[in-house]
């Protein structure tokens, strides 16, 4: 229902045809995992965590472009 996660969920699939962008892309549900916003620190809607392995390396909170996801998502790879 949140509208910034429809858009970063529409830029997210065009930045995963983009073959420099070798990720996996897990979407969660906000009002559901309370566990994995706790493990994350997650306190917002349309947070974007970036991992690489099990270190953070990038994090966003309600960034939808597809230039501004796809800088974050670098950060990971």
């Amino acid at each position: 229902w949140c509208p910034t996660c429809r858009a970063q969920g529409k830029s997210l699939s065009t930045l995963s045809t983009e073959r420099d962008l070798d990720i996996t892309v897990l979407t969660v549900d906000y009002d559901k995992e309370s566990d994995l916003k706790k493990r994350f620190r997650v306190n917002s809607q349309s947070t974007v965590v970036v991992l690489k392995g099990e270190q953070e390396r990038g994090r966003v909170i309600g960034e939808s472009s597809v230039d501004g996801l796809r800088q974050v998502l670098k950060a990971g790879l």
